[in-house]
């Protein structure tokens, strides 16, 4: 990876330094049996303060806060890491986040890693129309 100096902040600049971030903490999350979760952050252009939030895992490997709280949005927990497409992209369910009421459901776009937040009652519509699938080809 190419040296960078940088002389101030913009989303580009954010970006490369949240994802060189990301890559370093995701080694730390592993060495102790964590998930790591990229939430965004915050800039100036002199400053970035990145959000990253490192979750415990249930025995089945899914972080214990998604299954505490898949329950609440008519989820379940094994619908942690499924993909769902909105928009023509396909993006990989990663977490809750029932502060964010209208949009709780917290998922990553697979090809870019942006992290966007969407309705209960779409992506749940969208996971139980690929059960039904798979229901019905397995039939």
């Amino acid at each position: 990876m190419a040296t960078m100096k940088i002389k101030t902040f913009g989303r580009s600049e954010c970006r490369s330094v949240s994802e060189a971030a990301r890559i370093a903490m995701e080694k730390v999350a592993a060495e102790f049996g964590l998930t790591l979760q990229v939430k965004g952050g915050k800039f100036s252009s002199s400053e970035f303060t990145p959000k990253f939030v490192f979750l415990t895992m249930a025995e089945s490997g899914i972080p214990a806060a998604f299954t505490r709280d898949a329950n609440v949005l008519g989820m379940k927990a094994e619908d942690f890491g499924r993909t769902f497409k909105n928009g023509g992209k396909t993006f990989k369910v990663t977490g809750i986040n029932l502060k964010k009421f209208k949009y709780p459901i917290v998922a990553e776009d697979v090809s870019t890693g942006k992290v966007m937040l969407f309705t209960r009652e779409g992506v749940v519509f969208q996971l139980r129309a690929q059960d039904a699938k798979v229901a019905t080809a397995a039939a």
